[in-house]
């Protein structure tokens, strides 16, 4: 597969490019983002993120079938998982996962979120390391440069790390960054 597609259909019938969808997108998130929280850069590198990452299993092959008409949809054309699996690994804050699995479903359950993330049958944790690779690839499009957002760079193999965003989710009394997935 050469080139990924967001989605088909659009002005002219044409597809829409993903790496351009996720920069525009990425790029929305973080003005909204400035703009609801001013000053605070951590929450709008953490919008950024979630629009970098939320369409990132949509560089399956399978999910490149089903946008051309090529496969039916199910289990194998999911794709909000890998994003939100890729943010896990990144140790970006849970707010992000559960956002990039519920941008089309809703907001997901923490029980939800777990069983999404660890599935064996899709297995997003491993297959999101090869997606953010590609991500990274198309996103340097041959000037070398490394994907970064707010200053953190998008790794091309993925290391598990704390991201070092200061402020935790907290959703009733439970932080959500403590939650042990």
């Amino acid at each position: 597969m050469s080139h990924a597609l967001a989605h088909t259909g659009g002005a002219g019938g044409g597809g829409h490019d993903l790496v351009v969808h996720l920069r525009d997108v990425a790029a929305r998130a973080r003005r909204f983002a400035e703009r609801a929280k001013p000053g605070d850069s951590d929450f709008a590198a953490l919008a950024e993120w979630a629009g970098w990452l939320h369409d990132l299993g949509k560089y399956r092959e399978e999910f490149q079938q089903y946008l051309l008409g090529r496969r039916q949809g199910g289990l194998e054309t999911r794709h909000a998982v890998f994003g939100a699996a890729q943010s896990r690994l990144l140790n970006i804050p849970w707010a992000v996962a559960f956002s990039i699995l519920g941008h089309h479903a809703g907001l997901p359950s923490v029980s939800h979120v777990k069983d999404q993330i660890w599935d064996s049958t899709l297995d997003p944790i491993k297959e999101s390391e090869a997606l953010a690779g590609r991500l990274d690839a198309d996103r340097q499009g041959g000037s070398g440069r490394r994907l970064t957002v707010g200053g953190r760079p998008l790794p091309m193999r993925l290391k598990s790390r704390r991201a070092g965003f200061a402020a935790p989710l907290v959703v009733g009394r439970r932080r959500l960054d403590d939650l042990r997935l």
